[in-house]
This record gives structure tokens, sequence and C-alpha cells, in this order.
């Protein structure tokens, strides 16, 4: 999974809520991350439709987040993206 620079620091800086969706039409779902500021909630990241449960996708997510929060940004990086393996 490739996370964007401004998506990371989001997570790793602001107040962060993890979801699940409803179920799809397999029974599957998926999971979000949704910034959860005061007058400020919008989607910052979502996944496929391939958790069994919702605590299944939560839990994912909050692995995602606690991954995100342990990383260094050097702001002199030159890269675009974040590359890890969740």
């Amino acid at each position: 999974m490739s996370v964007s620079v401004l998506t990371a620091l989001q997570i790793k800086n602001k107040n962060v809520d993890c979801q699940a969706s409803r179920p799809n039409k397999d029974h599957k779902y998926a999971g979000w991350i949704v910034l959860d500021e005061p007058d400020q909630w919008h989607p910052l990241l979502s996944t496929e439709y391939v958790y069994n449960t919702p605590k299944e996708a939560i839990e994912a997510m909050k692995n995602i987040v606690e991954s995100i929060r342990k990383m260094d940004f050097d702001p002199k990086s030159e890269t675009g993206l974040v590359s890890t393996i969740f």
C-alpha cells in the first residue's frame, strides 16, 4: 500500500478515527481512517472490501495508524510516497 506524504503526516499529527464500512454484497468490510478534528471530518484512507468483520477492518486500520505514527519523516526527503507493507 502506498500512502501520500500529506496523508501520512495528517494521520501522524492529527486526531483520526478508525472505522469500518457496512458489508458489501459478499459480506466483506472495508476499513477507513478519517480525520476527526473539530469542524473537520473527512476520509483520509480507505481499503478494498477484504475484511470478514468490522472488528477486523478497524484493527487493521489501527495497525496502519500505529505504523505511520512510528515513522520518522525527514522533511528533506524528496520522495512523494511513503511505501509500506501493512
